[in-house]
């Protein structure tokens, strides 16, 4: 379980994946958080 500062590991997913390449996997309320989606 993944659970509080995800800081460190964002930035590790970042620089092994590629920028964002693991938004909305994890739900957490800050980078992995998936974007919403624009109102039409």
């Amino acid at each position: 379980m993944i659970s509080g500062d995800t800081e460190d590991l964002s930035a590790w997913l970042d620089a092994r994946h590629g920028p964002g390449a693991y938004i909305g996997t994890f739900l957490t309320g800050t980078y992995f958080a998936a974007p919403v989606p624009a109102a039409d």
